[in-house]
């Protein structure tokens, strides 16, 4: 079973225009360590982990854009640790709301959920699955960010996984920063005022003519 081809927009890997050398560094030096340490890990642990950390990075990409309010923020997203049962708190609602607001594109979101599609099922099936399980190795192949890297990619369903994973994490950590580099944090718009339009003022001075009652 080989990869097939993805009629996707390409993904723009690289997001960083408005960085400088020492914050791409600090950025590749982040995702490098995440993907060294998931290298020693079991399957089960890397499907896990990786999920949980594409998690933290949606709710830090999330927190530098929406408004400046912590509590509301909190009130949305939970934090860091945990979502509970926050409107947005959970991964997949995390994954659909940065779509949502222009976060992310179509080939992360596709696959960032499959990302979470594979978390789950390590998740509920405590024994016996491996990236080498049929349902597991089938979703890997459906992952897009690969053939987007490298045209053809051919490679073990980890590999791909990994690769992904990798690559989201670098992605979403880089929007950030650009969301603090061009303040392009949401902001709170100033308090409505109420403005009398020509028209609203033209009706506002029509005398309104007399009922049939009002006739004598």
């Amino acid at each position: 079973m080989s990869p097939r081809k993805s009629t996707s927009p390409s993904i723009k890997i690289l997001d960083d225009g408005k960085m400088n050398q020492a914050e791409v560094k600090a950025v590749l030096n982040d995702v490098t360590v995440f993907a060294k340490e998931l290298e020693s890990e079991s399957d089960r642990a890397a499907a896990v982990l990786s999920a949980a950390y594409l998690d933290l990075q949606l709710f830090h990409l999330l927190s530098a854009f929406l408004v400046d309010n912590s509590r509301e923020r909190g009130e949305l997203l939970g934090n860091e640790y945990s979502g509970g049962d926050k409107p947005l708190g959970t991964f997949s609602a995390r994954i659909r709301a940065s779509y949502c607001l222009g976060l992310i594109g179509e080939i992360e979101h596709h696959d960032l959920d499959l990302i979470r599609r594979i978390r789950n099922e390590f998740a509920h099936q405590l024994h016996g699955l491996t990236f080498e399980s049929d349902q597991i190795k089938g979703r890997c192949i459906e992952l897009h960010v690969p053939m987007h890297v490298v045209s053809d990619y051919i490679a073990p369903a980890r590999q791909l996984f990994n690769m992904t994973s990798h690559l989201l994490a670098y992605t979403l950590i880089t929007r950030n920063v650009r969301i603090q580099h061009e303040g392009l944090r949401r902001a709170v718009p100033a308090p409505y005022e109420p403005l009398i339009t020509p028209l609203e003022e033209q009706i506002k001075n029509t005398p309104i003519p007399p009922t049939s009652s009002d006739v004598v």
